[in-house]
């Protein structure tokens, strides 16, 4: 499905505590959610490193929700004994990609069990969660977690706190956003915005749903989703380097005019425009048989039981991993419409037929402006098999690229790209747009954000340190350099640049052709600049910020395909080489 992260959820679990009522004073945590609590077992804590391994050996990364319902326990010495065995145990681990800090106080304010989830950073700065996310952040800095990858998870899009309302237990006697807490827990600690990780739990829904009598002048889920994220950054500043992500998103409750899978498609757009990192989508499957029926529930994506049925929301699963034309006018080619209002350049292939039509003409289609105005409906003329997937197929109008791909447009229908010129360029704004080159080049000026050397240069280090254990070569090279240490590997931020996969990952992740080339992560031709060598980044240490890498061949050249680019030219300005000896390390 292309799925590259996974998010896991560990509860600090009552030893032998079965499935009982979760009610006061004893608030017991089913033993199967999570370590036991205060101590993992041994056979907890031997366990971790090879799930771990497990998810490197597949090219995943993990997100890991530590919950922890005792929050409020001072001294924390029980939290520093459960944090401290997992995080020693798995807290230098390369799939490790997020620490997110999260629970609540055993008992809370109105006498009940704290709800083991988000942290309540609406109480703001001062209140019980927000201390202890503070301390369990700097803990698990000082065990050697890098800053980067720790977080806790502020709930976004509920009008209710964002507006500040009056809360006489909070911090100041108002509700806060929690991701203003969030920055001011960074804040405190002094840690760099190019270090820091926002964790969203961002779930879609219409604004004034969750105000009551609150006065509010309604959105519809997408409109209110953008409006969210250009608040989330109205704190938290851009071209910081600081990384967002959503470490669990969806809906909040699905109805006719918003479906699961609409509600995902609408996020990932969103997430696209705004350069979010990625998300984590809840839920892979229901906790219980009965769920999968209740029509108040989000649907997962895969039914429950040992066969795969999945639901209609995996196909956006699976479109997520797909190439999307974020970056051009009018990624669903719709331009030219006829006096139906039907795309005048959409074509259907192979054997059947097919008809388009406006979204509207459907029982209950919203237009989500993720998807368009237009649908398609298709009938083969033999039934689809396995082998066959592609008997017929929509096609728009070209649109000329550098080498022929399939893409994605987020409606699930197939446009294919012929050879020639690049479709971001002034010949397809042309086309698509009636302009004429001059406007056209004017015109993609101002589509074009300014660029994020940094953010994608940390990006880029991220996956190369996730490649490293998957080439045991590269592991083998570091080993006859005399570096084992894991810790040290992490620290240095050492990877590997196995070559030919850098573009892919990051052109899916929405970074045009002409931005990838400006920093020297891809050549003219467009292969990658690090064919089969170390990376070693080089930071700016006042600022933390990556200004360069430098790589180091593994191999020696002797005009192979794989290396024949590096010989009898200059190197790219962002990406220097050092001389064969290599780097010096400390």
């Amino acid at each position: 499905m292309g799925v590259t992260t996974v998010t896991i959820e560990w509860r600090a679990a009552d030893p032998g505590a079965g499935p009982g009522p979760f009610v006061p004073p004893s608030c017991l945590v089913n033993s199967v959610l999570g370590p036991q609590w205060p101590r993992p077992t041994a056979t907890e804590i031997a366990n971790m490193k090879p799930l771990f391994d497990l998810f490197l050996s597949k090219g995943m990364r993990v997100w890991l929700r530590l919950v922890n319902t005792h929050m409020e326990e001072q001294p924390p010495t029980n939290s520093q004994t459960w944090l401290g065995a997992i995080l020693g145990a798995i807290g230098s681990h390369p799939a490790l990609d997020l620490v997110s800090f999260e629970g609540a106080p055993h008992i809370v304010a109105n006498g009940q069990c704290g709800i083991p989830a988000e942290p309540q950073l609406w109480e703001g700065p001062t209140s019980i969660a927000a201390n202890y996310v503070a301390w369990a952040v700097g803990f698990a800095n000082a065990l050697g977690v890098p800053a980067r990858k720790l977080s806790a998870e502020a709930i976004v899009g509920n009008f209710l706190t964002d507006s500040l309302q009056p809360n006489a237990g909070a911090t100041d006697g108002h509700f806060w956003n929690p991701v203003t807490t969030l920055k001011a827990i960074f804040d405190q600690a002094r840690i760099p915005d190019s270090q820091r990780t926002y964790a969203l739990s961002f779930y879609e829904h219409r604004k004034c749903s969750t105000t009551g009598s609150l006065p509010c002048t309604d959105l519809d889920p997408h409109d209110w989703a953008e409006q969210t994220i250009q608040n989330l950054y109205a704190i938290i500043g851009t071209g910081n380097g600081a990384r967002v992500v959503a470490t669990e998103m969806g809906i909040v409750a699905p109805s006719p005019a918003l479906k699961t899978e609409w509600g995902l498609e609408s996020l990932v757009s969103l997430m696209e425009k705004y350069r979010i990192e990625g998300g984590s989508f809840w839920r892979w499957v229901s906790f219980s048989n009965s769920e999968d029926t209740d029509p108040t529930l989000a649907e997962p994506v895969k039914r429950r039981g040992v066969n795969f049925v999945y639901n209609p929301v995996q196909k956006e699963v699976l479109d997520w991993g797909g190439f999307h034309l974020t970056a051009i006018p009018n990624g669903s080619f719709e331009d030219d419409l006829d006096s139906n209002g039907v795309p005048t350049h959409w074509a259907v292939t192979g054997k059947g037929s097919a008809t388009a039509y406006y979204l509207p003409q459907e029982s209950g289609q919203p237009q989500v402006p993720a998807r368009g105005a237009m649908a398609c409906a298709w009938w083969p003329a033999t039934a689809l098999r396995r082998s066959a997937p592609r008997a017929i197929g929509l096609q728009s109008r070209p649109a000329r690229a550098t080498r022929p791909r399939p893409i994605s447009d987020l409606r699930g229908a197939e446009i294919r790209i012929p050879r020639g010129v690049h479709p971001r360029g002034p010949r397809f704004v042309e086309l698509s747009q009636g302009l004429s080159f001059r406007q056209s080049v004017a015109y993609l000026q101002q589509q074009i954000p300014p660029p994020d050397h940094c953010a994608v240069l940390e990006r880029a280090t991220a996956f190369y340190q996730l490649q490293l254990h998957r080439y045991p070569e590269a592991t083998r090279y570091l080993e006859q350099r005399g570096l084992r240490d894991p810790a040290l590997i992490e620290e240095l931020g050492i990877g590997y640049a196995p070559g030919g996969d850098l573009r892919s990952h990051l052109a899916a992740q929405g970074y045009s052709f002409e931005s990838l080339l400006d920093t020297g992560l891809i050549s003219p031709q467009g292969r990658d600049t690090f064919c089969r060598r170390m990376i070693f980044p080089c930071r700016q240490q006042e600022q933390s910020g990556l200004l360069r890498w430098s790589g180091e061949s593994i191999f020696r050249c002797f005009g192979s395909p794989e290396c024949r680019e590096y010989s009898g030219r200059p190197k790219p300005a962002r990406l220097r080489r050092r001389r064969p000896d290599g780097p010096h390390v400390a």
